[in-house]
C-alpha cells in the first residue's frame, strides 16, 4: 500500500479500461453508439464501492477491475 490519501478517485488504469470497454460494446449486442456514456456509468457504479480500498499500483486491483468489468459487460449483454 502506498501512503497516498485514499479519496475514491478513479485511477488512470481503471478510467482507460472502462472507457475502452464501453467503446467496444457501444453499437453492438443491441446497444446503440449513443449508449456509451450510460455503459461507462454502469461500469463505474459496479466498481464504486471498491474505490476507497483500492491501491491503483497493486496488480491485484488491475486484475479485479478487468474481471469485474468483463463480467458486468457479459451480464449487460445477457440482460439486454
Amino acid at each position: 500500500m502506498t501512503d497516498e490519501k485514499k479519496d475514491g478517485k478513479i485511477d488512470s488504469f481503471t478510467r482507460c479500461f472502462v472507457r475502452k470497454s464501453a467503446r467496444k460494446l457501444a453499437g453492438k449486442h443491441g446497444f446503440r453508439r449513443q449508449d456509451r456514456d450510460e455503459i461507462e456509468q454502469r461500469l463505474y457504479l459496479k466498481l464504486a464501492k471498491h474505490l476507497l480500498a483500492a491501491d491503483p499500483n497493486d496488480p491485484a486491483w488491475k486484475a479485479f477491475v478487468a474481471k469485474t468489468v468483463r463480467r458486468h459487460i457479459a451480464s449487460m449483454i445477457r440482460d439486454n
